[in-house]
């Protein structure tokens, strides 16, 4: 079970970067259960697991990571397949410092795959998760309200505006939308280029 502290710690440190907990019901995926022993936030640009294990159950450990970046992986992919693009982060939370070799094995191996989402694995300082958020990389965004100010769509070039309408109209059609692309970019013009 999720100690109350580390999900306290990590609630405080992503509301003030924009990150609201995960409601499945208000979202275009509402079937997508978080896994046990975790809990999700989802933010404008991303989603963020917090995975709690005991840092003795060295078995199940890789097996319960797994399952967080997989669901991360459906769940980010259930989004672009809705037109949004979505980052991951998974954070794994140890009941304790890994005191083994291979346990600090099994740390570094996982943060260091990171093709489905970045990852980072915490653990307490003597029962005190209040120094958790430290190394995520995500909870140490600037406030989100000194984020949001009104952006101005850059002035792109015609070939730019050209893919994104293109990708606008096949939508998740990406391997058709890149080899036309492919096909523009060696014939050297694009359509209505002036």
């Amino acid at each position: 079970m999720l100690p109350s502290a580390l999900i306290d710690t990590f609630e405080q440190a992503l509301r003030e970067v924009g990150y609201s907990l995960w409601d499945s019901t208000l979202m275009p995926v509402g079937w997508l259960r978080v896994p046990a022993n975790s809990q999700a936030w989802v933010g404008y640009h991303s989603f963020l697991l917090l995975v709690y294990i005991d840092v003795n159950e060295q078995e199940s450990w890789k097996l319960e990571a797994s399952m967080g970046a997989r669901w991360l992986g459906d769940l980010i992919d259930l989004w672009w397949h809705e037109g949004r693009l979505m980052d991951g982060y998974l954070v794994i939370a140890l009941s304790e410092r890994p005191a083994s070799t291979e346990a600090w094995s099994h740390v570094r191996e996982f943060e260091l795959k990171t093709h489905i989402c970045r990852r980072h694995v915490v653990w307490p300082n003597e029962g005190d998760w209040s120094k958790a958020t430290d190394e995520v990389t995500v909870a140490k965004l600037p406030e989100a309200s000194n984020l949001l100010r009104d952006f101005s769509t850059p002035n792109l070039p015609h070939s730019a505006r050209f893919i994104l309408k293109m990708f606008e109209e096949h939508g998740g059609i990406m391997k058709s939308v890149l080899d036309s692309v492919e096909e523009l970019i060696d014939s050297g013009s694009f359509p209505g280029e002036e």
